[in-house]
């Protein structure tokens, strides 16, 4: 079974994940911010980080990203299609923040989550669930025998992902809402803003898709 932490960073408050194995591997999934704090905890833990996942590529999930592939040398998982907005991650977080994150921008993505449907995590397998909508290239990550969802920005608790975006589509999120919502009912979700919920509990909240 996974230890999953979950740490609240930035000033959109998102939840950055550290997943860990029995052999104290582990992924982050979206380092939003403080990349010093991170790389403490990884390091004072004695923890071997194996890479970074992105569910999206919005400035407020990936931050810390560049600054930790240089540290510890790990390669990026994520979709190609939200490469544009990893790109732009300086200028964006200045748009909406309003403060001058030193953060360089995201040039390619090592694991191309439009190319792979799953990849093993040691003992445990990560599924990767395409849930377009909210930004092109958006991913939910899936963890069967843990009964586990990464939502990112796709489902919150009592809500889901804004398309009021140039890019965003609410077409496509109704399509990744449903496919989310079909995963059993005793699934935690794990969103990337606020607490967790489950699949059953969203599922009667958004009984309109249906």
């Amino acid at each position: 079974m996974l230890d999953i932490k979950t740490f609240v960073l930035g000033q959109l408050q998102t939840n950055t994940y550290l997943i860990t194995s029995d052999q104290k591997n582990c992924y982050l999934v979206d380092p939003a911010d403080d990349f010093v704090f991170l790389s403490d905890y990884i390091n004072q833990n004695s923890l071997n980080l194996k890479g970074i996942i992105l569910t999206h590529g919005h400035f407020d999930h990936s931050l810390a990203t560049s600054s930790l592939k240089m540290i510890f040398n790990v390669p990026l998982l994520a979709s190609s299609k939200d490469l544009f907005l990893l790109k732009q991650i300086h200028s964006s977080s200045k748009h909406w923040t309003d403060q001058d994150y030193p953060s360089l921008p995201i040039t390619k993505v090592d694991f191309d989550f439009d190319k792979i449907k799953s990849f093993n995590f040691d003992s445990t397998l990560l599924t990767i669930l395409k849930t377009s909508g909210h930004t092109p290239g958006s991913v939910s990550i899936y963890c069967k025998q843990d009964h586990v969802l990464f939502s990112g920005d796709t489902l919150f608790k009592d809500g889901v992902g804004r398309t009021d975006l140039s890019y965003s589509d609410t077409h496509n999120l109704h399509l990744s809402l449903k496919k989310l919502l079909k995963l059993p009912i005793n699934t935690t979700v794990r969103p990337g803003h606020g607490p967790i919920t489950t699949i059953g509990q969203e599922k009667t909240n958004l009984s309109y898709l249906f």
